[in-house]
């Protein structure tokens, strides 16, 4: 199944974000074929500045989406202010 997941970052977080690229581009890339896709969320047409991030997830459960976001290095430091993880039930595309 496919999760999609939305994290907006804590106001103050971006310099936390950018100390742990690293161990977290280390981590996703040990997701393997578990991150369907992802980036960043930014704050405007014009404006880069990181607000968030996007991932579409494959999972056999809920539980194991939740997991996976719980050992997010990102998530692990308090970056996150909110997070949703929900299913995603393709139509089309």
């Amino acid at each position: 199944m496919i999760y999609i997941r939305v994290c907006l970052d804590a106001p103050g977080s971006l310099d936390l974000r950018y100390k742990l690229r690293d161990k977290r581009r280390a981590y996703l890339d040990s997701l393997g074929g578990k991150m369907v896709q992802g980036g960043p969320l930014c704050a405007g047409d014009k404006n880069d500045a990181y607000i968030g991030t996007f991932m579409l997830i494959e999972a056999e459960s809920r539980e194991e989406a939740m997991a996976l976001h719980e050992q997010d290095p990102f998530t692990q430091a308090g970056i996150f202010e909110r997070s949703f993880i929900v299913r995603y039930d393709k139509h089309r595309g």
